[in-house]
């Protein structure tokens, strides 16, 4: 089985590499062949006019990998120029399936404020649904839960060889639907997502026991908020955390 790591930052020492590179290393040791491609490499046109525009290595990679892996920075709550120029360069790879069921999973890293990590995931599955792969669980991540998504992307990275390995065609637009409104993040919007920025945020903010819990509290009228319908409360509070904690982080 071949997996496939496309990598959409133009950094190839930054820290999505990091993350990818730990996805594939999780394949390869579930028994995968492994490659890593970095799209900054490529001179890459999303809607190529005749065959002298495309790249025969890319194509062959893309359409041969049994699981693509998709990992991007964000860049404006969306992933980079180059993973989008990537996606819409495949609408015309005939022999990246529309039909086969074939496996992947996406990355998303947000710096600085960490929001945009869920968006664009939401980019990258877009891909996957219309190509009709059947994707695992995408991984969000940001600089606050950075250390522990290592250790979800090299497991993720083994699961997805498990997924591969029994590709499932779907047999009808609902069954698709049906799969991917069960994925993780897919259908968050932008509070759902503040609320995911804020539990990493807890997870590793240096403060005191007793900040902590009086921001644990405010976090928990957020999400009885969303469940009661009040959005607007739970943005409230949601981003009285985040303000309170953003600069406020255990070291690594």
């Amino acid at each position: 089985m071949f997996v496939l790591g496309v990598m959409g930052s133009p950094n190839k020492k930054g820290l999505t590499t990091r993350l990818l590179a730990r996805a594939l290393e999780g394949a390869k040791a579930a028994g995968a062949e492994v490659q890593q491609v970095d799209l900054i490499d490529y001179a890459i046109q999303p809607w190529p006019r005749s065959v002298h525009d495309r790249d025969e290595t890319l194509d062959r990679l893309s359409a041969e990998a049994d699981a693509i892996v998709l990992a991007s920075p964000v860049f404006y709550k969306d992933v980079t120029g180059l993973m989008r120029d990537y996606i819409d360069y495949l609408h015309n790879v005939a022999d990246v399936s529309r039909v086969g069921g074939k496996s992947g999973f996406g990355i998303s890293l947000a710096g600085g404020s960490g929001m945009g990590q869920v968006v664009a995931l939401q980019s990258m599955y877009g891909f996957y649904f219309f190509r009709g792969y059947r994707p695992i669980d995408p991984i969000a991540v940001s600089r606050f839960n950075y250390d522990d998504a290592l250790d979800t992307c090299y497991q993720r990275g083994r699961e997805v060889l498990t997924a591969a390995a029994s590709p499932q065609p779907f047999v009808g637009l609902a069954d698709k639907v049906t799969y991917y409104s069960g994925l993780q993040y897919l259908d968050y919007d932008l509070v759902d997502e503040l609320l995911l920025v804020v539990e990493q945020m807890m997870s590793s903010a240096e403060v005191d026991a007793e900040v902590l819990g009086e921001c644990r509290e405010q976090f928990c009228e957020a999400r009885e908020a969303v469940l009661a319908g009040r959005r607007q409360d739970a943005i409230a509070a949601a981003a009285a955390v985040y303000d309170r904690l953003f600069h406020r982080r255990r070291p690594s």
